[in-house]
């Protein structure tokens, strides 16, 4: 962090107008170094400056991805969708601005004309994505995702949608495995796991063609931790996730590592771990999630830790969870407020089991 510091610190006055790429590439790295040390505020005070003085679109694709892993970090969704958005705006890519069904399906019916009469083998072989605004707003998709899954999931497929359209209609690129990745699990939560598992599978394919460590962790979060469970035993998706976190962890790509760590506790819980380990196990990913700030899913690993207690008689109240670890009446107005849906969701899942 002192190197960029003191690089930053060393620029004269008109290095934005005289030395722009010099000034434009240490003030990206100190924000994503900024990120990575969880100072977000650093990492906001120098995404601001580089927004005031980008010359071009392309020159704030970066920053954009830094302040929506910033926002998520700190449970700020609609900033991070907002964030998202704006920038999407400016490449010609909106998202929609109606939830429900009718969207959905509409996203659905588009894209299947897209892919309509086209193999796996035909989008394989599809020529290389080489329009850079494609490329970025494929980008900022990818990096917004997991925010809309928490927060506004009617949302989330249009995600899948435009990603496989840009993919079928510029070609293939490093980021279309993860699109074809969503797009298999929309396709199998609509009850169609059979086409949804065939496109899962021929899109770890198409990433070994591409063999980008940019998508590995985010592709296998979704692949080991919400797709393998429909054809094979969720115990078997407890090493991948483990590896793929151990990825995240040296790519740097916190934002999922954090997902994948919440996605193992949670496949820990359903497959009926002794509730002893099950406590320890959460406990130190928990403490893991703390380092990292990311306050997202280290609500829903404290939350699975407290009902553990609670199963084990620990907690006075069975079927209240409020100990150690968690306390509803403190952290459900939070969870509101943030418009986490998916902790609060699974606040009211384990509130049920428990009673």
């Amino acid at each position: 962090m002192s190197y960029f510091t003191a690089g930053m610190d060393s620029l004269p006055g008109d290095s934005w107008q005289n030395q722009y790429d010099l000034a434009l590439s240490l003030h990206i790295e100190g924000a994503e170094a900024a990120y990575m040390s969880t100072d977000f505020k650093r990492a906001e005070s120098l995404t601001r400056v580089v927004l005031k003085k980008a010359r071009t679109v392309l020159d704030m694709i970066r920053v954009y991805e830094i302040i929506i892993q910033t926002c998520y970090a700190q449970n700020m969704f609609k900033e991070a969708i907002d964030a998202a958005s704006k920038i999407l705006k400016q490449l010609g890519i909106y998202l929609p601005k109606k939830t429900g069904k009718i969207p959905i399906m509409l996203g659905m019916l588009r894209t299947g004309f897209v892919l309509h009469r086209k193999n796996t083998d035909d989008l394989y072989n599809l020529p290389q994505m080489t329009d850079p605004l494609k490329l970025a707003a494929m980008r900022i998709l990818m990096s917004v995702t997991i925010s809309l899954y928490k927060s506004i999931r009617n949302v989330f497929p249009s995600i899948a949608f435009k990603m496989v359209i840009l993919s079928v209609k510029y070609g293939n690129s490093y980021l279309s495995p993860f699109a074809y990745t969503l797009y298999g699990l929309i396709l199998g939560s609509f009850g169609k796991i059979g086409p949804g598992y065939r496109y899962d599978r021929f899109a770890l394919d198409l990433f070994h063609k591409f063999n980008s460590e940019k998508v590995d962790t985010k592709i296998y979060s979704i692949f080991s931790g919400l797709i393998k469970r429909w054809r094979h035993h969720l115990k078997e998706s407890l090493d991948p996730l483990l590896e793929a976190c151990q990825t995240g962890l040296e790519t740097g790509d916190l934002l999922n590592a954090a997902s994948i760590v919440r996605l193992y506790c949670h496949n820990l819980f359903f497959i009926g771990t002794d509730l002893k380990t099950l406590e320890k196990e959460t406990a130190k990913y928990g403490e893991i999630l703390m380092k990292l700030k990311q306050e997202s899913p280290l609500r829903n690993v404290i939350l699975i830790r407290q009902t553990a207690s609670n199963l084990t008689g620990a907690s006075e109240e069975r079927t209240i969870l409020i100990g150690e670890s968690f306390n509803e009446e403190t952290m459900l107005p939070d969870l509101i407020e943030s418009n986490d849906k998916d902790a609060i969701i699974g606040l009211y899942f384990l509130k049920a089991m428990l009673c």
